[in-house]
């Protein structure tokens, strides 16, 4: 059994290859892949050989796929031939790493790794369920109510889908993006209040907003760690600050400002395992978490290695992409 996949053997350098998949055991599924979402931040980390800890060339990348179950193992309780499924966390033959395999066109899944996708959730956009998994897994660890005020630094996808998670709890959102492009999207689908970070007024700008008051909660989502500065200004005291990017190396923080106003501070990792996904999944098929127009890229998977080329590159008009594997197992 063989698959189409995206390797990396050196960093910065994808390549389409042939790879030899295992057989798989009792308690796992065949899937063939439709589309293979990218997450833009921490793939880039991993191939262009920043993030190691995770696993090292060569390597094939992605952690979040949606497909059809084309083999059921004996033990695959709960799932059969035809289910279209969400996965994460493919296992590959010996000889290249998993760092999550999810960009292949056919994959060799766990069940614990796997979850129905509902009707009325496009495949395209189940592809991507992991992302709008971190954001609601933060927003859940820091108890984020209707009475909070949330400044959001960054509003790439993990930024504005915790934008969304935050606004369906009823809480106020203020964002901060640069980016013109990624600052309408922000003001189409998460808040009024998507503020330029560069304006010379923003400090007052939302200290209007919050009448004085400052955001009980400050979320950075940039992955930036020179930013971090520039969010924790907003901390007041007794605020909660989320950190929900992923920083190379060492970070610093001022420990006399989070002291003196005494935050709390909190670090989620992933996406909440299978309640998040169950829950997520069943926001993005009756809309209350929208991928809508930051689904820039779809990708077919001929062309995947000139698409993580731009990334690579730093073309800023790639938001959210897939890539699309149909009839690459035919």
């Amino acid at each position: 059994m063989e698959c189409t996949a995206i390797v990396f053997r050196k960093p910065g350098q994808p390549e389409l290859e042939t790879l030899a998949l295992p057989e798989p055991t009792g308690d796992e599924l065949v899937v063939e892949i439709a589309y293979s979402g990218v997450s833009i931040g921490t793939e880039r980390s991993i191939f262009m050989g920043e993030r190691t800890h995770n696993g090292t060339f060569p390597l094939v990348g992605g952690y979040m796929a949606c497909g059809t179950v084309v083999q059921a193992g004996t033990n695959t309780k709960g799932f059969a031939v035809g289910d279209r499924v969400v996965c994460s966390g493919a296992r590959l033959a010996e000889g290249m790493t998993s760092v999550w395999g999810g960009h292949s066109s056919r994959q060799v899944v766990r069940t614990a790794s796997a979850a129905k996708v509902p009707e009325g959730c496009s495949s395209r956009e189940a592809a991507m369920f992991v992302l709008p998994g971190v954001g609601l897994n933060a927003v859940d660890m820091a108890g984020i109510a209707m009475a909070d005020t949330v400044l959001i630094q960054g509003q790439g996808l993990i930024g504005q889908f915790c934008g969304q998670w935050c606004r369906n709890r009823g809480a106020r959102v203020i964002a901060l993006e640069p980016d013109p492009v990624r600052r309408a999207l922000s003001r189409r689908y998460v808040t009024q209040y998507a503020l330029d970070p560069g304006e010379a007024n923003v400090e007052r700008m939302v200290a209007e907003i919050t009448e004085g008051k400052g955001p009980s909660v400050v979320i950075e989502a940039t992955g930036a760690k020179w930013l971090i500065d520039s969010a924790t200004r907003f901390l007041r005291r007794g605020s909660k600050m989320v950190f929900l990017s992923w920083y190379p190396a060492e970070i610093t923080l001022d420990f006399a400002h989070f002291h003196n106003h005494q935050v709390t501070a909190f670090f989620p990792t992933g996406s909440g395992g299978a309640t998040a996904t169950r829950a997520t999944l069943a926001a993005l098929a009756n809309g209350n978490i929208t991928m809508g127009e930051n689904l820039t890229h779809v990708c077919p998977y001929h062309n995947a290695p000139e698409g993580y080329r731009r990334i690579i590159e730093g073309d800023g008009s790639v938001v959210g992409m897939v890539i699309d594997w149909q009839g690459a197992s035919a």
